[in-house]
């Protein structure tokens, strides 16, 4: 089941001749997740029924009891993410140095709920906002299925710059990146008379 949806659970209680059992009251409890009612009477039919929901994504238990005696083993229910509705830089640098390396940057994707989902496509990088001449170097696509990681990038000017992530529909910025100036070459520089 997608996290959001509600999965409805019936427990049946009957008599040591296997009749239905109406009016007994059923408690109802799960590890995760919540119920949609804490104690249901049987119907006529002996028939209790609540339903689970979850907005996190995982796995629940839920156990029924009567007279404070469980009723069976209780039931599982799984809540999966749900499609990818944003994306999330999870790492960056905060820092670099222009022309060398910045330390990776990875990203996600989250459902309606903030749960990690999968990425809907393969995941572009470009300069988003960055000095007059800033040029972003390196490899500028990645792929995986709930994270991609870019490594190995470089911006070859000095100022704040922002990238800006995609994939499918879903962008994101990152936060800007402080990128000093290099380090003084002394095979390129000249004296002049």
């Amino acid at each position: 089941t997608t996290v959001g949806g509600a999965v409805e659970i019936d427990v049946a209680v009957t008599d040591a001749w296997g009749h239905p059992l109406a009016g007994a009251a059923v408690g109802f409890s799960t590890t995760f997740g919540g119920v949609s009612a804490a104690s249901v009477v049987t119907d006529a039919e002996g028939l209790a029924s609540i339903t689970v929901a979850s907005t996190a994504s995982g796995t629940a238990v839920v156990s029924a009891a009567v007279g404070g005696q469980p009723v069976g083993r209780g039931t599982s229910v799984t809540f999966e993410p749900a499609g990818a509705t944003s994306l999330v830089v999870r790492a960056q640098p905060s820092s670099g140095t222009a022309g060398e390396a910045l330390d990776g940057i990875v990203v996600g994707a989250t459902d309606a709920y903030g749960n990690a989902t999968a990425l809907p496509g393969p995941v572009g990088i470009a300069l988003s906002t960055a000095p007059p001449g800033a040029v972003l170097s390196g490899i500028t696509a990645a792929s995986g299925s709930t994270t991609a990681t870019f490594s190995g990038l470089s911006i070859q000017k000095a100022g704040a710059s922002v990238l800006l992530v995609s994939s499918g529909t879903l962008t994101a910025p990152t936060a800007a990146i402080a990128i000093g100036p290099a380090a003084p070459s002394l095979a390129a520089s000249t004296v002049a008379v």
